[in-house]
């Protein structure tokens, strides 16, 4: 398995994300646009987009403002999915 690290430098690499680094240090920094990019990418790779493609998608702002949605509708679904008052059945019952 990667490590996130690993896999944040190859995203930089391709030129999916960029980082800003200081010359006082030698971590790489993140802005807020790069961190909500990341969750697009998230997005798109549990969709089983390849990389070459995301970063095409990524490219075209139509498409970017596409997968924002995408992603609110995702938060709404779990949100869903976890509250335990909206489960039709009696787990708890046996049939």
């Amino acid at each position: 398995m990667i490590s996130l690290h690993a896999l944040l430098r190859y995203y930089e690499e391709i030129g999916l994300i960029t980082s800003v680094r200081s010359s006082e240090y030698a971590y790489h920094m993140y802005d807020e646009d790069t961190i909500q990019r990341l969750q697009q990418i998230i997005i798109l790779r549990k969709l089983r987009i390849p990389l070459k493609e995301i970063k095409t998608i990524l490219l075209n702002e139509n498409a970017a403002l596409a997968i924002l949605s995408f992603q609110k509708k995702i938060v709404d679904l779990d949100t869903e999915i976890m509250a335990p008052h909206n489960c039709p059945y009696d787990i708890g019952r046996s049939t």
